[in-house]
């Protein structure tokens, strides 16, 4: 028999729990939009499992929101015969939710404001009133300088868990419970200070190192681990902008959580069944 279906929550996807009779060697699944099969080899039905084991996911065309019905048949012993189990249904359904956190966007915010401050206390006098801290690197028709850019080099797994499970269960808002899966990341972000003046590309440097330690305990709070920080300088050719550009070169390293959750109904009821 089929003992439970539960739909993922990536959507388009159901875990099929099985729970086969006594002596049975093999399974087959199939499943149908509706409950009418006929037998172990229906035709119009679509073979979604076969073999020993005690679970399987189906996620071949099935689309969310529409009931999806299996059945299974065993053989059991030595007979070649198939024995019919129950149907059982389920509707795949979306409900992933992301938790991750984006260290890129994360970073840009902090600057941005941090940038802010400096410009109010008067570190900065610029055209625009403040600094603008951009995701791409800027195009010197478009932007006035001095300005920061913050693009991701590189994220990557770096902790994993078993099961891909490394942050626990959690309860959710209505009380039941959100499964999670996920790792923790290695996450490495460019900062680009962009500067006319080699002598403010030095303030620059100073202004993102005192924003960047001074948010320690945000990167704490947001999951960042083991942030550093690391600066360098270099100056652009005059011909690849136009003008002379004066930047220092920033590298921030964290490990960031990564995951993905989804509700899932918590157990009410347990049955055990003794067999001699």
């Amino acid at each position: 028999m089929i003992s439970i279906i539960r739909p993922l929550p990536v959507g388009n996807a159901l875990r099929v729990f099985l729970e086969p009779p006594i002596g049975a060697r093999i399974c087959r699944v199939l499943r149908k939009a509706a409950d009418n099969f006929a037998g172990p080899d229906d035709t119009s039905a679509l073979r979604v499992y076969e073999g020993e084991g005690k679970s399987f996911v189906d996620y071949e065309s099935l689309p969310n929101d529409q009931m999806a019905f299996y059945r299974p048949f065993y053989r059991i012993g030595r007979s070649n015969d198939w024995v019919e189990g129950a149907t059982a249904s389920a509707t795949p359904r979306a409900f992933l939710a992301d938790h991750s956190v984006d260290a890129v966007q994360l970073v840009r915010d902090r600057l941005e404001a941090g940038l802010a401050v400096e410009c109010e206390r008067g570190t900065f006098q610029t055209e625009l009133g403040y600094v603008q801290v951009l995701t791409a690197p800027p195009t010197l028709d478009t932007i006035r300088l001095p300005a920061v850019t913050v693009q991701l080099d590189n994220a990557s797994p770096g902790e994993r868990g078993i099961g891909e499970d490394i942050f626990g269960d959690e309860r959710d808002e209505e009380g039941g419970w959100a499964d999670s899966e996920g790792w923790l990341e290695h996450v490495s972000v460019s900062i680009v200070a962009w500067s006319l003046n080699p002598n403010e590309r030095i303030e620059l440097r100073k202004a993102l190192r005192r924003i960047l330690l001074g948010n320690l305990s945000v990167f704490d709070t947001e999951g960042l681990q083991q942030v550093s920080v690391s600066f360098s300088d270099f100056d652009a050719v005059s011909g690849e902008f136009g003008a002379p550009i004066y930047q220092c070169l920033g590298q921030f390293h964290c490990i960031a959580p990564a995951r993905v959750t989804g509700a899932v109904g918590t157990i009410e009821d347990i049955e055990v069944s003794v067999h001699d």
